[in-house]
């Protein structure tokens, strides 16, 4: 009989009915043929019939397997047709020998065999053969996974995660200060060069092993399939499961034209540093970025080879107990992390020599992402790259978060993501192009993207300029998961002003031409450093070279760093470390992790993230002409006569324009200073002075009385300004403050061009060391100096013992007047960053309590928020938390601002001393194109001598404000969130 082929059945399991949903007729089917579904094994038939209401096919026993939903189906006809005729064959004697030859070539010949029966006739039935290779024609490798399979999975997995994202993010080692964990799964290895780990490996066993992850092995969700990462990139025998690399440092050759996004690499830095204009400068400040690219591939002659778990660059020895041997078939460059990367070429099988049963090995695990699709006869894999990228110029990436439009460094030509996926080319971004061809979840994006939406991920899509998704994967399948940045040090000399991300060595004064003798900056007998250039020059700094046996500031070598890092090794945090970990969960959140995220931030757990700060003195002054006035209605300005002025009389001169200044700095020529942290951004610029010869500090806040204060008629002003740098820096870094009059510090080379970090004020000859508290909270015991008192002729390099509860020096003696001192010591970046008012998750229940806090021992989130340093001495009972009595009034879903949130001050929350200030804080829930954060809506607390100054009430605004409290004090109250998202929802 022929075959039976059906279009669309149901099997229920525990059912032995098969229903025939497409209709098709079941008369020729007859008992003991074998019914096969799918890839499942056959069943036997008992009967088929029709009735009125369809065909059905009774099965022998009840479908054990899973319910089938109107998938295809065949019957194939077995010995039915010939059991007569076996029958007769073995009842009649007399005809065994004229058979017997027939029987042999129906075993063993292809085509149809002819048996004679009792009555003589010729009965003709097909070979077992032939049987079977029409068996495996119309169900071919029965042990592979089908592509309505792989789609099944894929759409169970993408409605059960939130978002592709991390399903496990793995264990991790934390045992000493060459392995550190930034979260849990991944962690450092600083002896190894521009690495890091993902994972535990095999050896990492008992107490170093660390981590909340219920699986060693990082585990992946990406646009529904499931990805096991394990022995990428090194063999998982060691401390590591998994290895991310990440490209060299920059040596000072690489320019970057900002205004066309070309990047070029010139033959020395003296070349590239004389290259430079006013867009196009020398990248230092460089800032990394990885991740790992999904795409579907098709398993053929001239791409033959499959990886454990879809992994290319897996350097795994066998799969399954199928030895694997290098994928020579590929150029090198399509397994490369980064251009130039020749290193990483992954192990595989080759599936064209495989034998059958090697084969089933392999397929038959779901782990490796293997299907065969029956319409093209083609095997097909499901891969994934690492891949890492450089910053192309100095600063942070312009767009990586999957919720925006496009995948860029910069908005510039030449910036946005090139995709790899099938290509051998291992281009990094889109030469001459502004289309990006990945895209994100942005409106923009959505409206050009062919496929759906895949959250978490960016997609490439159709480009206008030509290219084509199928170029990257089977049927345009090519995504890529951000997975985070790294803040990069570089290879030449460290210099605070010039060059503070850099590693190596100044040249010894008494010997500049030895490339074996340095000295750190601060020496006393170092060559003059004038410009970033000049941290670069072989002949003024020590930095790598290949005629020197001391390659200086690489690992294993002399550092020149304060903080001793090196330029190739990757640390958990600030410069030269871990900046954004954009690993987040693919299981959504709900309100029991808000709430134990809070915990975290609370703790001083939770990493924050913030841009490192620059501050710049100009040297053209102001001479006070009369009393300040503050004008609310001219964006909260402080203004001012000026009688004098360095900047032209009569004549409009804006400083620190577009610089998006934090802080005003002044310093008059009476020894009085002030820092004047600003209240908005409505003018980004100081008039110093305007065409009235008036001075306006623009969005100073009403600081007039202390003006006046301070700097009397006839007072000559210098102004500073704090301002963000484009170098991100996440969790604990390395800061530096500057001690000294803006007159000094104008005159010393090495700082009049400013420095990365913030100032201290101006040693006036009275005031004493243990005075001058640190910019930024430490925990530092004893921190370096550098100092001068000629004005940078000579530096010296010192220490200060330093108490942590006042975040000041304990020398108890006078600073010399005329000191110029540079600090450094690590503090952690900032938590929260400004925000307004937002709506509120899950309304009422995302709300949280009242958080009181003069913790000196946990104060980063008082300084996020508020930017004041808890200072009592005491950190015992020294925070409250107590429930909203009120939660007042809510509007579309944001609280109302002018509401009463109502709350009783506990009264054992202490009395502070040292002046200490202290944090009221509100936390609820906020989910922002949805992924969860933490808002805060806070109030600076000041102790009178008698009382807090509280209302009971938790005071709301967008951003930051001021407000009088209940003792007439000005204290800063705002909104902040939380500056990395916790993930999605």
């Amino acid at each position: 009989m022929a075959w039976f082929n059906a279009q669309s059945v149901n099997a229920t399991n525990g059912s032995n009915v098969i229903q025939v949903v497409s209709g098709e007729s079941v008369a020729n089917i007859r008992p003991g043929d074998g019914l096969i579904i799918g890839s499942f094994n056959p069943v036997e038939v008992n009967r088929a019939y029709a009735t009125n209401q369809g065909q059905y096919i009774e099965l022998l026993a009840p479908w054990d397997n899973a319910t089938q939903s109107q998938v295809p189906a065949l019957v194939m006809p077995t010995s039915g047709d010939f059991n007569s005729a076996v029958t007769a064959l073995k009842n009649a004697n007399t005809m065994v020998n004229d058979n017997v030859r027939a029987m042999v070539d129906w075993q063993t010949k292809m085509g149809s065999v002819q048996f004679t029966d009792l009555d003589g006739n010729v009965q003709t039935v097909k070979s077992l053969r032939l049987m079977q290779s029409e068996v495996d024609s119309a169900n071919p490798y029965p042990w592979a996974m089908r592509k309505c399979q792989m789609e099944a999975i894929r759409q169970q997995n993408l409605e059960r995660y939130a978002a592709s994202g991390w399903v496990h993010f793995g264990t991790h080692r934390h045992d000493n200060a060459g392995y550190v964990a930034i979260n849990d799964g991944l962690f450092t290895e600083t002896t190894a060069k521009n690495i890091l780990n993902l994972g535990s490996g095999l050896a990492n066993s008992g107490s170093p092993k660390k981590g909340r992850s219920s699986t060693d092995e990082p585990v992946l969700h990406m646009a529904g399939l499931i990805v096991h990462l394990s022995s990428l990139s090194v063999s998982n025998a060691g401390y590591q499961a998994n290895r991310i690399k990440l490209p060299p440092a920059e040596s000072g050759t690489r320019t970057y034209e900002s205004a066309t996004g070309v990047s070029v690499t010139h033959a020395t830095a003296a070349i590239a540093f004389a290259s430079e204009t006013e867009t196009n400068k020398v990248v230092t400040d460089r800032v990394d970025m990885w991740g790992f690219e999904l795409y579907l591939r098709e398993i053929n002659e001239s791409d033959p080879f499959v990886y454990a778990n879809g992994l290319i660059q897996s350097q795994a020895t066998h799969i399954h107990g199928v030895p694997t041997t290098a994928d020579t078939v590929r150029a090198s460059s399509y397994f490369a992390w980064y251009e130039a990367d020749d290193s990483s070429r992954g192990k595989g099988v080759n599936w064209q020599y495989a034998s059958e049963s090697q084969r089933m090995a392999i397929a038959s695990d779901p782990a490796h992402n293997i299907y065969f699709d029956d319409s093209t006869g083609k095997f097909y894999q499901w891969c994934v790259r690492g891949r890492s990228f450089v910053g192309l110029g100095n600063g942070d990436w312009e767009s990586i978060d999957s919720t925006k439009d496009y995948f860029n460094f910069s908005y510039a030509r030449s910036s946005s993501i090139q995709p790899q996926g099938l290509q051998n080319q291992s281009t990094a971004f889109r030469d001459s192009s502004l289309f990006s061809l990945y895209v994100g979840g942005g409106t923009i994006a959505r409206s050009v993207s062919a496929k759906p939406y895949q959250r978490g991920l960016f997609q490439v899509r159709t480009s206008a300029d030509g290219a084509n998704p199928s170029d990257f994967g089977i049927d345009g399948h090519c995504y890529f998961l951000v997975c985070g940045t790294v803040n990069r040090l570089n290879q030449g000399a460290y210099h605070p002003s010039f060059n503070p991300l850099g590693c190596g060595y100044h040249a010894v004064g008494s010997n500049p031409g030895s490339t074996s003798h340095g000295s750190r900056f601060g020496s006393t007998d170092i060559v003059p450093i004038a410009s970033r250039s000049d941290t670069f020059d072989p002949e003024k700094v020590r930095i790598p070279s290949e005629n020197s046996n001391v390659q200086w500031g690489a690992i294993g070598h002399l550092s020149g760093r304060p903080d001793g890092k090196s330029y190739d090794a990757i640390y958990s945090s600030g410069q030269g470390g871990v900046c954004r970990d954009m690993r987040y969960g693919a299981i959504g959140l709900g309100l029991p992790d808000f709430s134990e995220s809070d915990l975290k931030v609370k703790a001083s757990m939770y990493r924050g993230w913030e841009l490192l700060s620059k501050t710049e003195f100009i040297p053209r002054t102001v001479t006070v002409g009369a009393a300040a006035f503050f004008s609310s209605g001219n964006n909260s300005t402080v203004s001012f006569a000026t009688s004098d002025s360095d900047n032209p009389r009569n004549t409009a001169a804006p400083e620190f324009q577009n610089y998006n200044a934090s802080h005003w700095l002044l310093a008059g020529d009476n020894g009085n200073t002030m820092i004047i942290e600003r209240v908005s951004s409505g003018q980004n610029f100081a008039y110093w002075p305007f065409n009235n010869n008036t001075a306006f500090l623009y969005d100073s806040g009403d600081v007039a009385d202390e003006f006046n204060s301070k700097f009397p008629v006839g007072t000559k002003i210098w102004l500073g300004a704090v301002y963000p740098s484009a170098s991100p820096v996440s969790a604990e870094y390395l800061h530096t403050d500057v001690l000294g009059s803006p007159a000094n510090i104008l005159q010393c080379a090495d700082l009049k061009e400013g420095w990365i970090g913030c100032w201290l004020g101006v040693p006036n000859g009275q005031k004493k060391w243990s005075e001058f508290r640190a910019s930024r909270p430490t925990q530092a015991t004893v921190i370096n100096t550098v100092q001068t008192d000629d004005l940078g002729a000579a530096w010296t390099i010192s220490t200060h013992s330093f108490n942590t509860v006042l975040n000041s020096p304990t020398a108890a003696s006078v600073a010399p007047v005329g000191r110029v001192e540079v600090w450094v010591y690590n503090t952690n970046a900032k938590l929260t960053r400004a925000s307004n008012i937002s709506p509120i998750y899950k309304g009422r229940a995302g709300i949280g309590n009242v958080f009181l806090s003069q913790n000196y021992l946990q104060r980063d989130l008082c300084y996020s928020l508020t930017g004041k340093i808890v200072v009592r001495s005491s950190h015992a009972r020294s925070e409250s938390t107590v429930p909203l009595r009120d939660q007042g009034r809510l509007f579309a879903g944001l609280f109302y601002q002018t509401s009463p949130r109502c709350f009783d001050l506990p009264d054992t929350f202490p009395l502070p001393d040292n002046n200490s200030p202290a944090l009221l804080a509100l936390d609820y829930a906020v989910v922002q194109d949805g992924m969860a954060y933490i808002n805060y809506a806070y109030i600076e607390l000041k102790f009178n001598g008698t009382d807090w100054g509280s209302d009971g009430n938790v005071h709301m605004t967008n951003g930051q404000g001021t407000m009088l409290d209940d003792n007439g004090d000005t204290v800063a109250f705002g909104t902040g969130q939380l500056v990395e998202p916790l993930g999605w929802v």
